[in-house]
């Protein structure tokens, strides 16, 4: 089997595994880390084409004009899912007030 069409179906797989459910014929599979090859249930949803590519070049996180945190700048719902910029995992779940605001 081609790469490219095992990473396509599992992709699928993982989709189904987060919604629940099998997508409808218009449906992609859309990445809220926006990682093409990720396989993170949670990560993948359906959503239609148009949904899909909206969240191309979301920025997600932007600065806060009145201090060095962070504000979430994602419209989509759900969220998407990306890192902070030059923060790691472990740094951001010790202590996330220090690196963002809740809204």
């Amino acid at each position: 089997m081609d790469l490219g069409v095992e990473v396509v179906l599992l992709c699928h797989l993982v989709a189904v595994a987060s919604t629940g459910s099998a997508p409808s014929p218009d449906d992609d599979a859309s990445h809220l880390c926006h990682h093409a090859t990720c396989k993170t249930v949670g990560h993948v949803i359906w959503e239609s084409k148009m949904e899909n590519q909206n969240r191309k070049g979301c920025i997600v996180w932007v600065d806060c004009p009145h201090c060095s945190k962070k504000v979430s700048a994602c419209v989509h719902l759900p969220r998407c899912i990306k890192p902070i910029p030059g923060v790691t995992w472990e740094q951001f779940c010790s202590n996330p007030d220090l690196y963002l605001h809740v809204l």
